[in-house]
């Protein structure tokens, strides 16, 4: 997708939606337009704040200072959105945060940046001297910036500087990934060999493995995919450890496409167990009396005709799977049904039905694809 912006002066009033991410962006449009002098106030209407909202409001405040210092709080959403709209209008400036914020990674914005004028100079201290007060808290003397110790004793609050960027954001080609869709072929990927040692595991004569993985299998299939996305994703944070997915774009995928191997899995353990069980036992007491062994009895006997009779609910069950990334969205992934949300919010309706038509499309190949492996295996008949 490329997307090429030209300057366009704004008038009217603007409403923002129920949505933080809306939000930022048209405190954002309103605060560039009244800094390019539109020869009017834009109103904007936000029914209720937030600390992420108050934290931009802040910044926005910062534009109008020769050096300003932007102190973002706690809010990955506001030291995103604000340092490309700061270094379009300033030469220099500061960035400051507090708790976690500090030690979240600013790539890969940081060197598509460096590519178009600016240089990064990070500033943050290292983990241990978080809970402290440390020369890497803010002063006024030497940035111009404002502190915000909170207790000095427990460290928690303190503004810390996090970068310094020097150099005006230059025009250009910026190439950022997308990430959308490729859940959906990850995902398929890892969980269809997941999914026959779960249901090796289930079937296990050792009880207590076979208790523990039917229990899982139980729990997983007894609740909400959309609710195991954000168990997944917010879980470690919450239970206090530290997050393995960080706040980054590629980390909020990352944690979406364990979220979808892990469910569908167990789905298809269950289809593979079916199927196993369902191959009459004298082929395996045949196999033994030819001499073979277990293994081979399973590779060479078994799972081929394993396959072909779990062919057609395991194409249900990948077809399920294409439909059910849109549930990544949940932890702010954007895919193709939160593309066409946004674009409808403006009053389109074409992207709704360039959406179904991809969903046909895509099913459609994967249903040709199911009808003719069961036709090439139907010498099992």
């Amino acid at each position: 997708m490329k997307i090429k912006i030209t300057p366009q002066q704004l008038n009217g009033t603007i409403e923002a939606i129920p949505s933080k991410s809306h939000a930022h962006r048209l405190l954002i449009a309103q605060k560039l337009a009244s800094l390019q002098g539109c020869g009017q106030e834009i109103p904007l209407v936000i029914p209720t704040f937030s600390e992420d909202i108050d934290a931009t409001k802040g910044c926005l405040a910062q534009l109008d200072q020769k050096l300003p210092c932007f102190d973002c709080r706690e809010s990955g959403s506001t030291i995103r959105f604000m340092i490309p709209v700061a270094m379009a209008l300033k030469d220099e400036a500061v960035f400051t945060g507090s708790g976690k914020l500090p030690h979240r990674p600013l790539s890969p914005l940081k060197e598509e940046m460096e590519r178009h004028g600016c240089k990064f100079e990070m500033l943050t201290a290292s983990a241990q001297e978080t809970a402290k007060p440390s020369a890497n808290a803010v002063d006024t003397a030497n940035t111009g910036c404002f502190g915000n110790t909170v207790d000095p004793a427990s460290g928690r609050g303190i503004t810390s500087k996090i970068c310094r960027i020097q150099g005006r954001l230059q025009p250009g080609e910026y190439r950022l990934a997308g990430n959308i869709s490729s859940q959906f072929i990850t995902g398929l990927l890892f969980a269809l060999p997941l999914g026959l040692l779960v249901s090796l595991g289930s079937m296990s004569r050792f009880t207590p493995l076979r208790g523990v993985v039917k229990t899982f299998v139980w729990i997983i299939r007894g609740t909400p995919l959309m609710l195991q996305i954000i168990v997944i994703y917010l879980g470690p944070g919450l239970m206090g450890f530290a997050s393995p997915w960080g706040s980054s774009t590629n980390g909020r995928l990352l944690a979406a496409v364990v979220a979808f191997v892990i469910n569908y899995a167990c789905y298809f353990s269950e289809i593979y167990r079916g199927g196993i069980e369902s191959v009459p036992v004298g082929q395996t007491e045949a196999g033994q009396v030819l001499g073979m062994t277990k293994s081979q009895i399973f590779f060479r006997v078994t799972l081929l005709q394993v396959i072909k009779r779990i062919l057609a609910p395991m194409g249900n069950e990948v077809m399920t799977l294409i439909k059910d990334t849109s549930l990544a969205n949940v932890i702010a992934n954007k895919e193709i049904i939160m593309m066409a949300k946004e674009y409808s919010a403006k009053g389109l309706i074409w992207p709704l039905f360039s959406t179904a038509l991809f969903f046909l499309v895509f099913v459609g190949a994967m249903t040709l694809l199911f009808n003719w492996l069961e036709k090439k295996l139907s010498y099992f008949r």
